[in-house]
Formats: structure tokens, C-alpha cells, sequence
């Protein structure tokens, strides 16, 4: 169960909520709209909290299972929808699933062989005792909760679970399940928060409830979890996510938990929804990305490699405040950097005092990694324009063709989206031109590129056909898949390569290429010089599109040589050759007259014993 704000508790202590994006074409539209091929639910007061993909059947795709809540103390019945590969799903929920007849308000569903007879049983969280529902092969379920898991808490309001997971957490080789609980601060009720729970696998496939055991005694509104190595000492911490101070706990390697959430990550008085650890700076350890509810600013936590964490919010994510229920963390434009998309809402006004959702429709957020960890919001030109009330984003390969897509769930009878990604979505292959920025020779027979991009569109662009987007280095035979989203502006460093010949970056038909024989750019080579003779160059504007201008100054009467390069390192034109005075001087170049194609080029200036090389843009 979620809870946002004090004003909403008491409606929403039995009110199930879920979370996702509705979603139209844009101009740079790269999914189209699926939402047919699911089968929706047409009973009213439905929330679906949690949409998981997951090869329930062994058939190879992936189907739905979906964790259905409500907005009344009455449950709706989960519902499992299988794939047929291409896609399309079938309902198969009466058949397959247990029949139940007092369906339970469910938040969350989790997927594992834990019986270790090879195929995926399910763990289900509800407001109410936790279910496990064993697979017999393919796809059939049996309840198994009386049997295998242990007595449910005598007080309702102690089992208010709002996530759950299969974790083997003391290295035993059995599953064991782990499940978040909450109880909001309503006085009648008693005390906010509650204790979470820890069941441990036993060998005869039993679980014993161990949580006092293992587990610190502490009560809180705990929304969500996630387990994951932070110390690197080899075994999963834990990271909860409350209403309030975030917690993280840390395994012994046994399964027992340690409270360190003060030295570890600083004090907070968010309420956190979602939480997941990812590499974001590709440091090989760890990252921490939270996402809060009523309108506060989502979070980012870098690891030191030790599990102590520093937040670089201000530095890394954009100024926005969001009602933010879930977030999750994949490779969007396919550029080897992880990116990040949050599913929102908004509080309502007239929510439960005016008898409706106590959440309002808003727009989901998708952050592009620039690569080094800092993120660009993209949403207006990547998701579709519609809105909804969103719980849960799972994103998955749908349809067999190895491009990510996107299951949104969503809430206030909401429809459940399905967005196929476009192999071949329109986009704008025009004024991007790609150059290198920097040749580095390693003396040892091998050279290290620096290739960038200029962006000259006033969005970003998608290019995501990998033909028209490739790195061709001449020492092996497969290209490989570059950046497809291309961010506005002049973006110096879009990916680092070394190599021993040559290497050619293609963007569309247009080229960024590297050799040995590539002038150094950017690089000012002053050549056994104390007291240089040329300085102060600049070039305006860069890029240029009809002349550009090059300012420098001269402090003796040297000869003054000044030459323009193509990116392949030949000779366009020598541009001046003469003697000249001492100061300031201007020499204009003009790209239409010298038939210039946009790209990079290089003007080296030399007088005397010093050389200076840098680079200039023509974007024609």
C-alpha cells in the first residue's frame, strides 16, 4: 500500500495504488502503442500496483502477471496474461491461477524457481498475508501459503506488505523471502510503521519467519527494498526505502542485518517510493537512485566503493519535484550508459475529501546519461505525450526483437500500456556531424581518439537503425554500435577509443575518422619555444556555416604560415604566406568559396620554430 500525505491515510490504509505512463506519438516518436494486445480489466476500482515480465509458461517470451489492487476494501483477483511471442496475450488468469474466494488487495509480485524443480513460483505481497503460489510446469499454480510459509501476523494492520522478493540472504543456497510493511501514523490504529519480515528457506522447503532474529526491531512506513553488494565484501546488503530516513542495512555475510544508515548515506526526511543500486559513473561499484513522493526532488547517492555514499543530486539530475512511485535504470538509446525513467503522478486536491483518487494524472520522466553520470531530461521528446496515473514500469523485450519495450501500470482504473519500440521510427538524420576531438600518440604503437558530436537541432535526435550508427575500427572486422541519442549542442567526448591503424565513426553518411596521420586538435604544440611568437587564437563562431574568423597575435615578424586539413589530415588550401607586423590580426576563412563539406577541419599556424593546431567545425 502507498501513502503519500497525512490528509489521504485513512482512505488510503485500504486502498491499493499503482503506477505508469500513457503514452502518444511525438515527432520523435521510437514506440508505438500495443496496448490492444492486452487484454485489460473492465472492472472498476481497479489499481494495478505492480506489472512484472516473466517467462511464467518456459516457452521462451515473456508474459504479464499482474498484481492487482483496489480502491476499496474489497480485492480484485490477479491476473496472469500469456504471450504468444509476437506480443499478443491471452488472458489465462481463471485457469491457471488459484481461485480464491476473497481476492486480496496485492502490491507487489516477485518471480523465482525457489523449489529448485525448474520453473518460476511466485512470491505476491498484499494488504493481508503474503501468498507463495507454486508452478507445476507450465504456467498452472497452486497456493502453496498455509503449507510452506509461516502463520501470518494475528494483527491485519501488522501485514500491510508493500513489496516483496526472493533473496537467498545467507548464502545457503536456498531462496529465502523478504517483504516491506507499513502502517500509516493514523491514531486509532496505532503507532506508524511496522515491522518488516524475513523468512528463511529451511531444507525441507519450509520457511520460518526470523525477522526479530536477523533483522533490526524497528517499525516504519517501508515502501520499498532493494539487495545488492555496496561494501564489496562479497555478500547482498539491504537498502529500505521509508516515509523519512531511507535505511541500510548491512549483511555479516550469514543473513544477519546491521543497522549503519548514519554513516553511510546522510539524514533525510523524504518519502521514498522506489529505490535501485546501478553503476551510474562506471566506477564498477554501486549507485543509489531513490525516487520520492509528494512533489520532492528525485535523488542520486554515488558509492565510494565501501558503501558509503555521497549524494550528487544538484550535480547529476535535473531540478524537478515529482510524485514519483516507481523508477527503474536500462540502457535507453543503447550507448553502453545507463539511463533512468521514473514513473509520476501528482497529489490530487480533491482527492479522498472530495471522494476521488487521492492521485492525479502526470507526466513519466526519462533521464539520458551524458556518460560520466550526468543526466538530461528527454521525456517531452522520447515518451509519448499522454498521462496517467503511474505505479510500476517494467521494460522488457515484448516481441522477439531484441529492442527494449515498456509495460506501464496505472491506476484509477487505469489501463494497463504497452509501448513496442520502432525498429524504424521517424526521426531527423539531418545536422548532426560527428569529429575528432582529440589524437593522443600512447608510444606504443597504438593512438587513443576522443570523438564528439555537434547536434545542430534544436531537440535531441534518435537514430536508433545501428547501420547508420557505427564505429568501423580497421583492426577487427564488426563494427560497433555507437550512441543513438543525440543531445543538442556540441558534445566534445561522446566515446573514447584506442587504436593501432585507423578508425572511422559513421553517423548517417557522414564521418569522424582517426589515424595516425590525424592532426592533433584542440592541442596547442608550442615547438622549443620559451617566448612563442604566435598566441591568443581564437575562431568565431565555431561551427560556422558561411565564414569564420581567426584571431591571433603575432609578437615578432616572423614568417606566418597558416594551412587548413581535412579530418583525413590532407591539405585544403594554404591560406596566408607572407611576412607580416607585430599584434593583433584577422584572417577570414570562407567555406563556401574553399567547397568545404560540413565536418571537422584543422588550421595549423606556424612562425618560426612554433607550431599551434586546432580545429574548427563547418556545418555548411
Amino acid at each position: 500500500m502507498k501513502f503519500y500525505t497525512d490528509n489521504y491515510f485513512k482512505t488510503l490504509l485500504l486502498t491499493c495504488l499503482t503506477l505508469l505512463i500513457s503514452i502518444t506519438m511525438t515527432s520523435q516518436t521510437i514506440f508505438r502503442d500495443a496496448s490492444s494486445f492486452i487484454p485489460q480489466s473492465n472492472i472498476s476500482g481497479t489499481d494495478t500496483v505492480d506489472s512484472d515480465l516473466v517467462d511464467i509458461d518456459g516457452d521462451g517470451d515473456l508474459d504479464i502477471f499482474i498484481a492487482e489492487g483496489t480502491a476499496s476494501i474489497e480485492g480484485r483477483a490477479n491476473r496472469l496474461l500469456l504471450n504468444d511471442g509476437s506480443g499478443q496475450f491471452t488472458d489465462v488468469s481463471e485457469s491457471n491461477l488459484p481461485f480464491s474466494p476473497r481476492p486480496a488487495n496485492s502490491l507487489s509480485a516477485d518471480f523465482a524457481d525457489f523449489d529448485k524443480d525448474g520453473d518460476l513460483d511466485i512470491v505476491v505481497a498484499n494488504l493481508g498475508p503474503t501468498q507463495l503460489l507454486l508452478n507445476n510446469g507450465n504456467g498452472i499454480f497452486t497456493d502453496a501459503s498455509r503449507n510452506l510459509l509461516p502463520s501470518p501476523p494475528a494483527n491485519i494492520f501488522d501485514d500491510i506488505s508493500t513489496e516483496v522478493a526472493f533473496e537467498d540472504v545467507n548464502q545457503d543456497g536456498r531462496l529465502d523471502i523478504f517483504v516491506t510493511n507499513e502502517i500509516p501514523p493514523i491514531p486509532d490504529i496505532g503507532p506508524g510503521g511496522s515491522q518488516n519480515f524475513l523468512y528463511i528457506q529451511n531444507e525441507d522447503g519450509t520457511f520460518t519467519d526470523e525477522s526479530l532474529l536477523r533483522l533490526p526491531n524497528v517499525k516504519n512506513q517501508s515502501a520499498s527494498f532493494v539487495f545488492g553488494d555496496i561494501d564489496s565484501d562479497g555478500d547482498n546488503d539491504l537498502i529500505v526505502a521509508n516515509v523519512g530516513q531511507n535505511q541500510i542495512l548491512i549483511n555479516d555475510g550469514n543473513g544477519f542485518f546491521t543497522t549503519e544508515t548514519e554513516p553511510r548515506i546522510a539524514s533525510q526526511t523524504t518519502t521514498s517510493r522506489a529505490i535501485t543500486l546501478v553503476d551510474i559513473d562506471g566506477d564498477q561499484d554501486l549507485d543509489l537512485v531513490v525516487s520520492n513522493s509528494n512533489l520532492e526532488q528525485n535523488q542520486l547517492f554515488i558509492n565510494n566503493a565501501l558503501g558509503f555514499f555521497e549524494e550528487n543530486t544538484t550535480n547529476a539530475l535535473p531540478v524537478q519535484n515529482d510524485t514519483s512511485s516507481d523508477v527503474k535504470v536500462f540502457d535507453f538509446n543503447y550507448d553502453g550508459h545507463p539511463d533512468i525513467i521514473f514513473a509520476n503522478s501528482i497529489p490530487n486536491p480533491a482527492g479522498p475529501i472530495g471522494g476521488g483518487h487521492p492521485l492525479a494524472p502526470a507526466p513519466n520522466t526519462l533521464y539520458i546519461n551524458n556518460g560520466s553520470g550526468v543526466f538530461t531530461d528527454t521525456s517531452s521528446d522520447f515518451l509519448p505525450e499522454g498521462i496517467g496515473i503511474s505505479f510500476d514500469i517494467d521494460i522488457a523485450d515484448v516481441n522477439g526483437d531484441r529492442l527494449e519495450d515498456i509495460l506501464i501500470s496505472n491506476a484509477n482504473d487505469g489501463e494497463e500500456k504497452l509501448l513496442l519500440r520502432d525498429i524504424t521510427p521517424p526521426t531527423l538524420f539531418r545536422n548532426i556531424i560527428p569529429f575528432v576531438n582529440c589524437i593522443t600518440d600512447n608510444n606504443d604503437r597504438t593512438y587513443t581518439a576522443s570523438f564528439g558530436y555537434n547536434n545542430f537541432n534544436d531537440t535531441p535526435v534518435y537514430i536508433p537503425e545501428s547501420s547508420r550508427n557505427k564505429l568501423y575500427p580497421s583492426q577487427i572486422d564488426t563494427a560497433i554500435d555507437q550512441p543513438v541519442v543525440f543531445l543538442p549542442g556540441m558534445i566534445e567526448e561522446a566515446y573514447v577509443v584506442t587504436f593501432s591503424r585507423n578508425v572511422i565513426w559513421r553517423v548517417n553518411a557522414k564521418i569522424a575518422y582517426a589515424s595516425r596521420r590525424t592532426p592533433i586538435c584542440d592541442e596547442e604544440l608550442l615547438v622549443e619555444s620559451t617566448n612563442p611568437s604566435i598566441s591568443n587564437i581564437t575562431s568565431y563562431p565555431n561551427p560556422f556555416s558561411n565564414t569564420a574568423t581567426i584571431d591571433y597575435t603575432l609578437t615578432n615578424t616572423n614568417a606566418i604560415t597558416i594551412k587548413l586539413y581535412n579530418q583525413l589530415g590532407k591539405e585544403i588550401k594554404t591560406i596566408e604566406d607572407s611576412y607580416i607586423k607585430k599584434g593583433n590580426h584577422q584572417l577570414q576563412i570562407d567555406g563556401y568559396s574553399l567547397q568545404l563539406k560540413p565536418g571537422i577541419y584543422y588550421y595549423k599556424i606556424s612562425s618560426g620554430k612554433d607550431t599551434i593546431v586546432k580545429s574548427i567545425i563547418f556545418k555548411g
